[in-house]
């Protein structure tokens, strides 16, 4: 039944897209909006970036309007010309990326300035294990002058932080629901997809080094917690929950231990990837296989009695006369899209034909 609905929102869209939107390569339109996350920041291969693994997946038409250094209010900026509404008009998917640097610009500010305070090179691919080794080796009982001075430096650099974090928390929240609105006013038959912010230092650990001056500062769950929040609360969006997925996972140079860049590497897009495919699957947004007919083993453009027997004979082993999975049979049997093609097919296929 799920097969024959999707197939039915497929037909649909066959309908009003390709009869609204002619495209020079006929494809369904896909609108891509975020900042160096979605453009590919620092991918060797662009064909990696989520955005075109999903163009290559389902054969849409990408249009990617992702810049590298997007925040929340340049993309509002971009909504709010007409650059991108023909496309936005027929498009039939929308993802954005969106929100990290509301709060990155001021975050690798203050790494760079704490590292500078502690005399840390900020370029190392050891900067993380070089801050814990600096801070304890200030370690001392008591504190000696110049540790006192570095940390009275410490503790005035998070102060500024935090008020430059908290609004970047207010611009999120004032541009982020504008946003919304404008990319459903102007596509207003696409599934939107959002992905919300990960951690990108995730949950590594400085050590219990006593070093009581706020190194929290690492931690920004309070302020991703924020932008995460607005992001759960709007309506009319799907969201792709990045924050649990990129936790504990090598999918950064950061969570991998080799370098500081934040961006997901080449396997943080494929798990990008993966949970809006997953995503798309689940609301049956696109039809993953548009050529093949729910229920038409044989391909002959009929569902019928000839397919009710190709069906038994795979169920019931028959020599030379199993469905091969992944093959265009195999996907047309498994009717109800659970991956395997058994008894229920064989009853959802008997209702096919019955009705």
């Amino acid at each position: 039944m799920k097969k024959i609905f999707s197939l039915f929102i497929a037909l649909i869209i066959c309908l009003s897209v390709f009869s609204l939107s002619t495209t020079a390569s006929g494809r369904i339109p896909y609108a891509a909006f975020g900042d160096s996350i979605s453009a590919g920041y620092g991918l060797d291969n662009q064909n990696y970036n989520y955005v075109k693994l999903i163009e290559k997946e389902y054969s849409l038409r990408l249009v990617n309007y992702s810049e590298t250094g997007m925040d929340s209010a340049g993309l509002l900026a971009l909504l709010n010309t007409s650059k991108c509404d023909a496309t936005l008009k027929n498009a039939q998917l929308v993802t954005v990326s969106i929100g990290s640097n509301d709060l990155l610009q001021p975050l690798v500010t203050v790494i760079a300035n704490i590292a500078d305070i502690l005399g840390v090179d900020f370029e190392s691919p050891t900067f993380f294990e070089d801050i814990q080794k600096r801070i304890e080796s200030l370690m001392t009982d008591p504190p000696s002058l110049g540790t006192m001075l570095i940390m009275l430096q410490l503790q005035s650099e998070i102060n500024g932080a935090s008020a430059r974090f908290n609004e970047g928390v207010s611009n999120f929240k004032a541009n982020f629901p504008q946003i919304i609105n404008k990319i459903t006013a102007k596509a207003p038959e696409a599934a939107v997809l959002v992905n919300n912010i990960y951690n990108p230092v995730g949950d590594m650990d400085f050590g219990d080094t006593g070093f009581d001056i706020g190194f929290d500062i690492f931690d920004v769950d309070n302020y991703i917690s924020q932008l995460n929040e607005v992001i759960k609360n709007t309506q009319g969006i799907f969201i792709i929950n990045l924050y649990d997925s990129f936790m504990g996972n090598d999918f950064t140079e950061i969570s991998a231990g080799t370098g500081f860049d934040p961006h997901p590497n080449q396997k943080g897009h494929e798990n990008i990837f993966e949970l809006c495919k997953t995503a798309l699957l689940d609301h049956e947004f696109i039809d993953p296989y548009p050529h093949i007919k729910a229920g038409d083993i044989n391909g002959d453009g009929k569902v019928n009695g000839m397919d009710l027997l190709l069906i038994k004979q795979h169920i019931l082993d028959v020599s030379g006369k199993k469905l091969i999975p992944g093959s265009d049979k195999f996907i047309a049997a498994d009717i109800n899209l659970d991956g395997v093609t058994n008894g229920m097919d064989l009853l959802l296929l008997k209702k096919m034909i019955l009705s």
